[in-house]
This record gives C-alpha cells, structure tokens and sequence, in this order.
C-alpha cells in the first residue's frame, strides 16, 4: 500500500506560533484545493502531558518542544499505531497544520498533525 506523501511548506519553532502568527495566517484563508492550508515542520516535539485517545483511534495531547516554552494542544487522528511511541517519551518530529478550537467559547490555537516521525 502506498503511502501519501506529506509536503511540509516550513520548518517552525512552537515559540513563533503565536496571535500575530495566526492572524498572518488567516489573512491567506479561504483555504481550498488550489490554496492549501501550509504544513509546518516541527523537530525535537514531546508529548507535555494529557496523553490520551478517543474513538479507539485518534490521539490528543499537550505537545511541547525542546528548547521552548509554548505548548500546544495537538490532535493526531488515525494515529493510535504512534501511542505507545508517543507515551514512551522519546521526542519525535510532526508534520501538522495550524487550527482554532473553540471550546466553552474559548479559541485556542491546536495543531492538527498529518504525521509523526520518531529519529
């Protein structure tokens, strides 16, 4: 079976994904097929804390990453064949693209990740 190739757009550090860097990145929406939402890239990840699974097939947890101090939620869906990577505590690399959750109508930013690679 092939796998699809995931295209990472760029490399960033949890610490530049902030209000200003979601407000640039609206202003690039409406997205679609002929203006895709970017992919980033994001090396040295682990999992902060919270991880935990739903529908016996997707992952969320708070991710974290060496050398900064921003955490994110995060949401792996398909991706219950990573759990036991991912709660081994060994950091990991993500592919993801950047999302708004709002929940009890709190907005918070979350990365929605497309793949996980373990060094």
């Amino acid at each position: 079976m092939l796998t699809p190739l995931v295209e990472i757009d760029v490399p960033v550090q949890f610490d530049a994904m902030n209000g200003k860097f979601n407000n640039v990145l609206k202003q690039m929406a409406p997205f679609g097929p002929e203006n895709h939402k970017p992919v980033f890239e994001a090396k040295g990840v682990f999992v902060q804390n919270a991880l935990g699974s739903f529908k016996d097939k997707h992952i969320r947890f708070l991710a974290g990453q060496q050398g900064n101090e921003a955490v994110f939620s995060a949401v792996a869906f398909d991706a219950m064949e990573h759990y036991e990577a991912l709660a081994s505590g060994v950091p990991f690399r993500i592919a993801f693209t950047l999302d708004e959750n709002t929940f009890n109508g709190i907005t918070s930013m979350q990365l929605r990740i497309k793949d996980i690679k373990f060094d």
